[in-house]
């Protein structure tokens, strides 16, 4: 199953690697502690891709080629 990281305020997400602290672009990604964060509060995870956002350009990229290899 994928896991997925956005931003409240973020019209892109990422797709987040297995150890689920940082995304496959290489961000870090920050646990909740309760209900959906404050605007500009970092990246947190989501277990649905979103279809209102767009997919980061570099985690795209990065699994085409794990995919790919």
């Amino acid at each position: 199953m994928n896991s997925y990281a956005t931003g409240p305020a973020s019209r892109i997400y990422h797709i987040v690697v297995e150890c689920g602290a940082y995304t496959l672009c290489g961000l870090k990604v920050i646990s909740l502690k309760g209900s959906v964060p404050a605007r500009g509060s970092g990246l947190y995870v989501i277990s649905e891709e979103p279809r209102d956002r767009a997919l980061c350009k570099h985690c795209e990229r990065l699994k085409k080629r794990s995919d790919d290899g």
